[in-house]
């Protein structure tokens, strides 16, 4: 299934927030990279501490707080 969502990238058109996890023990940070890369993202923000699941490890509050300000500006703009 890799292959059919990797070919799809290329034709999103909504504003991207693309969030990993240098630790991340299930998927390298390489995905994170050729994502953003291919679905040209906005933003690519990559932490440091936590593992695989962000949104309730260690640098859980950053990354609420990446996906608030990334909401914020893109729906505030439209």
């Amino acid at each position: 299934f890799m292959h059919v969502a990797d070919a799809g990238l290329p034709s999103i058109t909504a504003p991207t927030l693309v969030m990993h996890s240098r630790l991340d023990h299930t998927a390298p940070v390489a995905c994170a990279s050729r994502i953003a890369a291919r679905a040209r993202a906005q933003v690519l923000r990559l932490f440091d501490r936590s593992f695989h699941l962000l949104s309730v490890d260690v640098e859980r509050d950053m990354v609420a707080s990446e996906v608030g300000t990334f909401l914020s500006r893109h729906l505030l703009s439209h």
